[in-house]
């Protein structure tokens, strides 16, 4: 049997089970907080001048500020990793880097993905040397000090690059601080031009930690003919990490021991398969929960092409084990707005409350920044948005909108960092503060 085939045969039940289980869709609390500079969603102008700023990560300081990590272009073009710093209100914090704004015009073109602070209020900013992840040959690792200045003791200026150990092709998704030093997690070219999932642990000086993995990097290989990488990073304790992503046309979990090995305890020989899919995020819940999110892809009978996604969140136990008490035998589906034929999860949070909210995009030629919450049984918390999904309109301009990160501020309310794109191809970062369910 091929293997699109085999996929259409185990989603399309599920698929008929969700569309029968769909709950009403009934105006509930979660919506956007009309007290932020922007109703719907707040655009951020790129302070370099050039036509794209996308925000990858988000956080909250600690301090009342918010914190944006991603790319910006300056008015000839070229590609910065940056961090941009904003008040309460959504304008840029003065007293942060340059005029709000982190970054080293000296540094070769590189495309912030993901960001993280460590236990001493460092921040964190992983990415990809070149103007994509398409075509980066490292991934590049900077820490900034709490000001937005580049840490002079952290590999040369506040830099660390590292490349794959076979060359080719090396892509930074994910960051993670683990102990003094670091993790960065994404995909690497394997010895045959294959892609294969990898994780480059950095010490305090930003240097490779020989003793992990080969030479500083965990590799996942797959199988010929496939690919993996990681898109998410959860240290556990002990010094072991949980590395999340894609093995095989499926979503995975793979699980690390302080040196590097797979913990093969763990799941199937170190690894927890869920879905035909692709996961883009990970979380955990109370008891040791894992919460793995991304799409499902549904396929044409007689193509094979993929023709509908659909945004999936599959359970875990802290030993990798599949939870069939979650959702439909360990998978919930989610709900999609009507109009929408396709929709995927970038980011998961834990629920303070329980369950996790999840954001991502739902529609077909032009996407909008869509918004889940969930209990810890998979099911929608009906008093968010329209039955536990919310689908902003796009903002002002924009016909394209995407939400690639989650998180929460002071107050409990939800923030979450991405795109908007308008009708001449200009992509503005986009900032979004929702109420979070009663």
């Amino acid at each position: 049997m091929s293997r699109p085939l085999k996929r259409l045969l185990i989603c399309l039940p599920l698929a008929g089970a969700f569309c029968a289980r769909r709950p009403a869709l009934v105006r509930g609390a979660g919506y956007p907080d009309i007290n932020f500079t922007g109703y719907q969603a707040t655009p951020v102008d790129n302070p370099l001048g050039g036509r794209l700023a996308a925000g990858y990560a988000v956080a909250y300081d600690g301090g009342g500020d918010i914190l944006i990590a991603g790319v910006l272009a300056d008015k000839s073009g070229a590609y910065h990793l940056a961090v941009l710093r904003l008040e309460n209100d959504g304008t840029l914090d003065p007293l942060f880097g340059a005029r709000g704004v982190a970054y080293d015009p000296k540094d070769p073109p590189a495309w912030g993905a993901a960001m993280a602070m460590d236990g001493g209020g460092r921040i964190l900013i992983a990415g990809s040397q070149g103007a994509g992840f398409g075509n980066s040959n490292a991934v590049v690792l900077r820490r900034l000090l709490r000001e937005g200045n580049p840490d002079p003791l952290f590999a040369r200026g506040g830099l660390a690059r590292a490349a794959g150990p076979f060359g080719g092709r090396a892509a930074a998704y994910a960051v993670a601080p683990l102990g003094r030093g670091a993790l960065v997690g994404g995909a690497a070219s394997g010895p045959n031009g294959q892609t294969w999932g990898a994780v480059w642990r950095f010490d305090d000086d930003g240097e490779l930690e020989q003793a992990f993995g080969r030479g500083g990097v965990a590799l996942f290989p797959a199988p010929p003919g496939y690919s993996s990488q990681v898109r998410a990073l959860l240290p556990q304790s002990g010094g072991s990490v949980l590395a999340a992503g894609t093995l095989d046309g499926r979503m995975a979990i793979w699980k690390l021991l302080p040196g590097g090995g797979l913990d093969r305890s763990f799941g199937r020989r170190g690894v927890a398969l869920g879905p035909w899919g692709q996961a883009r995020a990970l979380a955990a819940g109370a008891g040791g929960v894992l919460w793995l999110g991304g799409f499902v892809a549904l396929y044409n009978r007689v193509t094979g092409a993929a023709q509908k996604r659909l945004p999936a969140v599959a359970a875990f136990s802290a030993a990798g084990a599949l939870d069939k008490s979650f959702g439909r035998g360990g998978t919930e589906f989610l709900a999609v707005p009507n109009f929408s034929n396709g929709a995927q999860i970038f980011a998961l949070a834990e629920n303070p409350q329980g369950g996790l909210y999840a954001a991502g995009d739902a529609g077909a030629a032009g996407k909008q920044a869509c918004f889940w919450a969930l209990d810890a049984g998979g099911l929608p918390i009906s008093d968010f948005g329209a039955g536990g999904v919310m689908a902003l309109p796009n903002a002002a301009g924009g016909v394209d909108d995407r939400a690639y990160s989650i998180a929460f501020d002071g107050a409990g309310r939800i923030l979450a960092a991405g795109i908007s794109r308008d009708k001449t191809g200009a992509v503005r970062l986009a900032l979004w503060r929702v109420l979070p369910a009663r």
